[in-house]
């Protein structure tokens, strides 16, 4: 499989349904824990921190790829 094929492979993954609702469900979760009003610790802060870095990335993954292979596709002349 060259590297084009397995971008179109991946990209194929956001166009399912079941794409559409890990994505809400992501949506929903970061949208559930995005204040920090109910933080107790620094701990905690950096836990929450860190799980709306993760859902961010996890939300922007199609954009990524989307990127990534224009990218690619540009150096290399595809």
């Amino acid at each position: 499989m060259t590297t084009s094929e397995e971008f179109e492979a991946i990209l194929d993954v956001f166009t399912t349904d079941g794409w559409k609702y890990i994505l809400e469900d992501t949506i929903n979760r970061k949208k559930a824990i995005d204040n920090v009003y109910d933080v107790q610790t620094v701990e905690e802060l950096h836990r929450r921190k860190g799980e709306i870095e993760t859902l961010d990335w996890i939300i922007s993954l199609k954009e990524w790829y989307q990127t990534s292979q224009e990218l690619y596709e540009a150096q290399n002349d595809l």
